[in-house]
C-alpha cells in the first residue's frame, strides 16, 4: 500500500501506514451515520458541522470509529470509501488535521479534525440561534504572569480554527483591515501576524514604552498606538498622599510608519489635566509598574481628521482633532467645556457616567459604540450605542445590552455592533464572549473554562474563508521534506543502532522543522541518557571509534581516525558533528536505503 504523509502525519508514521484498519467492515446498523474518536472530536460528530478538533496524543494514534449506513460511505484521511462499521487509525502530531469524507446519494461532504496543543486551555461553546458572526477572535489566557497566550479563531460552532502560540503575554487580538491579524503585548509593542503565523512586523512606539491596550492599522497603512511612559506629575491636587512630583504613567499616541519613523503624536498628560481623573480610579494604580494612573487609555479609533480614545480612569471617550491636536468633544466622566449632554441614559441621572469603559467604536453611521464596564458603581456592564449631534451637543443613547452571565466586570471588555444589529461582546473581568440579539436574546456564547477573557471581537461572514484559515495552520504546522525526515531517522540508528521511537521522532523533527539546526539535535543526541546507558563515557578516540563501527560497520583507517581525533581535540567541531558527517554520508544512506 502506498501511503501519503500530510503535514506532520510523518512524524509518527515513520516505517508504518498512517492509516490501519484494525477489522473488516461489518454489515450496518440501521440508524444514522455515527463518527466517534479517541480522543473524541469537539464538538460531537454532526453532518452539518465541518470542522472539528481534538486532543491526540502524538505518541499513540487516534482511533476512528464508523458507522455509516447503506448508501453512505466514509473515507478517512483519504483511504478507500467504506461503509458499514469500521474502525481505523490515523497517527497525529499537534496542528495536524485529518479528513473525513463522507458520500451520500446527495453528494460529499469533507469534514476537518486538527489536533490542539497539548497546553490549550479548556473553553466552552453554546450555539442558540443565527449568528452574524463568522468567527470570533480573542487571546487565551489573559495572565500577567510569566505564561504565554494564544490567539485564536473560533467559529460558530465553537471550534477554535485557526491559533498561533505567543510566548509573549498577550491582551488584544483581533484582525486587521488587512485580513492580517493584530497581536498587543503586555510586555509592550504590537505584531501583525500573516495567516499562515508569521510576523509580518513588529512595531513599537518611540520615545517609550509601548501601552498593551489597543493599536489599529490606519487606512494610510501606518499605525496607531500609544506609550506608558513614565514622568512626574503634580498630584497635590488629588490631596494626600499624592504629591507635586509623583511618578505616573503618561500616554503618548503616535502615527508610525512601517519603517518605525512616527509622523504624528499626541501628549496626553499636555492636554488633560489630572484634575478631570474621577475620584473612582486616583487610587487604582498601573497594572504592570504600579505607578499613579491618572489617565490610562485602554482604546483608540481612527476617526478621518482625528482619533477617537477611551480613557478609563476619566470614565470619559474624547476625541481628538489631528490637525490642531484640540479636543472636539468629551462624552462622559468630569464635565468640561467640551463634554457633550448625554440624553436618554438613566446612567448619566444626577451627573452619573459609565464607568471603567473600554473599546470605543465609530460606527459607519456616525454612532458610537462603547463596552461601559459599571466598574464599583454596582451595577451590571453593558454595550451601548449613542448618537452624536455635535451641533447641539448632544450624545442619545440609542441602544444598551446587558447579559445576566455577566452581573459584573471590574475591567476589560469589548462591545462590537455587526452590520445586521446584533452585538458580539466581550465581557471583560469575566469568562464570557457571547453574541446577542438587539434585544438581547444570545444566539452564541464562549466561555474560557479557566481563564478570563480581555476581549473578543467579531470577523463578519465574508471576511475569510475556512479554506483560508485551513491553509494558514497548514503552514505553521509545516510538513518536514523527505530528506528532513531521513536525517533524523539516520541519527537515531547511527547513535542508537536502532529506528526511531515515534514519540521522539515527532519531538525531534519539530524542532528541525522550526528551525533548530541538525547540529544542535546531533549534539543533543551525543549528550543524551540513552547514549551514556548504552555506551558510557567516552573519551574522544574511542567516540570516533564507535562512529565508524556504527555507521560504517568496521574500524576506522588510520588517517581518518587521526583526521577526527584531531578535530576534536581543537574543538573544531562536536560530537554531534562527527556523526552527522558521518550519518549523511553518501555510503550510510545507501546503508540504510534513506533519502
Amino acid at each position: 500500500m502506498t501511503v501519503r504523509f500530510e503535514s506532520r502525519k510523518r512524524l509518527l508514521g515513520l516505517a508504518a501506514a498512517v492509516f490501519v484498519l484494525l477489522g473488516a467492515a461489518t454489515a450496518c446498523q440501521p440508524g444514522a451515520l455515527a463518527i466517534t474518536a479517541d480522543p473524541a472530536l469537539y464538538p460531537t460528530f454532526q453532518p452539518a458541522v465541518i470542522d472539528y478538533v481534538n486532543r491526540c496524543d502524538p505518541a499513540s494514534p487516534t482511533d476512528v470509529s464508523v458507522n455509516a449506513p447503506a448508501g453512505t460511505t466514509v473515507s478517512v484521511d483519504g483511504q478507500p470509501p467504506r461503509s458499514g462499521s469500521f474502525t481505523a487509525q490515523v497517527s497525529q502530531g499537534v496542528g495536524d488535521r485529518f479528513t473525513l469524507r463522507v458520500t451520500t446519494d446527495a453528494g460529499s461532504t469533507t469534514h476537518h479534525v486538527r489536533c490542539l496543543p497539548l497546553d490549550f486551555l479548556p473553553w466552552r461553546a453554546e450555539k442558540t440561534g443565527v449568528t452574524q458572526s463568522q468567527y470570533y477572535a480573542t487571546a487565551l489566557p489573559l495572565t500577567f504572569g510569566p505564561a504565554g497566550s494564544y490567539g485564536i479563531v473560533f467559529d460558530t460552532n465553537g471550534v477554535p480554527v485557526w491559533w498561533t502560540e505567543n510566548r509573549k503575554r498577550t491582551t488584544l487580538f483581533s484582525l486587521l483591515p488587512n485580513l492580517h491579524f493584530g497581536i498587543e503585548l503586555i510586555d509592550g509593542g504590537a505584531q501583525e501576524l500573516a495567516l499562515d503565523g508569521s510576523l509580518v512586523r513588529s512595531v513599537n512606539t518611540v520615545g517609550g514604552p509601548s501601552d498593551f491596550h489597543d493599536f489599529i492599522l490606519l487606512p494610510n497603512g501606518n499605525y496607531l498606538l500609544a506609550t506608558a511612559q513614565q514622568q512626574l506629575a503634580d498630584l497635590s491636587v488629588w490631596g494626600p498622599p499624592y504629591e507635586a512630583d509623583t511618578p505616573v504613567i503618561n500616554h503618548v499616541f503616535q502615527e508610525i510608519t512601517p519603517a518605525g519613523a512616527v509622523v504624528w503624536s499626541w501628549d496626553t498628560a499636555e492636554h488633560i489635566p489630572v484634575t478631570e481623573t474621577t475620584n473612582t480610579w486616583r487610587s487604582e494604580p498601573e497594572p504592570v509598574t504600579g505607578l499613579a494612573d491618572p489617565w490610562h487609555y485602554n482604546s483608540v479609533e481612527w476617526a478621518g481628521d482625528g482619533i477617537i480614545i477611551s480613557f478609563r480612569h476619566l470614565d470619559a471617550v474624547l476625541k481628538v482633532t489631528k490637525a490642531t491636536g484640540d479636543i472636539a468633544w468629551k462624552l462622559g466622566g468630569t464635565t468640561t467645556p467640551d463634554s457633550l449632554t448625554v440624553v436618554g441614559d438613566p446612567v448619566f441621572t444626577g451627573g452619573g457616567s459609565f464607568s471603567g469603559q473600554h473599546d470605543a467604536r465609530l460606527q459607519p453611521d456616525g454612532t458610537l459604540t462603547l463596552f461601559d464596564n459599571g466598574s464599583q458603581k454596582s451595577r451590571a456592564p453593558r454595550a451601548v450605542r449613542y448618537r452624536l449631534d455635535l451641533g447641539p451637543g448632544t450624545a442619545t443613547l440609542l441602544e444598551q445590552i446587558t447579559d445576566p452571565i455577566a452581573p459584573s466586570s471590574f475591567c476589560c471588555g469589548s462591545a462590537r455592533r455587526l452590520p445586521g444589529g446584533n452585538w458580539v461582546t466581550g465581557w471583560g473581568g469575566t469568562r464570557h464572549i457571547t453574541e446577542q440579539k438587539p434585544d438581547g436574546t444570545r444566539v452564541f456564547r464562549l466561555d474560557g473554562a479557566t481563564s478570563t477573557i480581555y476581549q473578543g471581537t467579531p470577523v463578519p461572514f465574508g471576511r475569510l474563508s475556512p479554506s483560508a484559515l485551513r491553509d494558514g495552520m497548514e503552514a505553521q504546522y509545516a510538513s518536514p521534506t523527505d530528506s528532513q525526515v531521513g536525517t533524523i531517522n539516520r541519527l537515531y540508528l547511527a547513535f542508537f543502532l536502532r529506528p526511531a521511537d515515534a514519540h521522539g521522532f515527532a519531538y525531534w523533527i519539530n524542532l528541525y522543522v522550526d528551525g533548530v539546526a541538525i547540529g544542535t539535535i546531533s549534539e543533543a543526541f551525543a549528550q543524551s541518557a540513552e547514549f551514556v546507558r548504552r555506551y558510557g563515557h567516552l573519551t574522544d578516540p574511542e567516540f570516533v571509534r564507535l562512529v565508524y563501527e556504527n555507521v560504517l560497520g568496521r574500524t576506522p583507517d588510520s588517517s581518518g581516525y587521526r583526521y577526527w581525533t584531531d578535530l576534536l581535540a581543537r574543538r573544531v567541531t562536536s560530537r554531534g558533528g562527527v556523526m552527522l558527517n558521518f550519518s549523511e554520508s553518501p555510503e550510510f544512506k545507501a546503508k540504510t536505503n534513506t533519502i
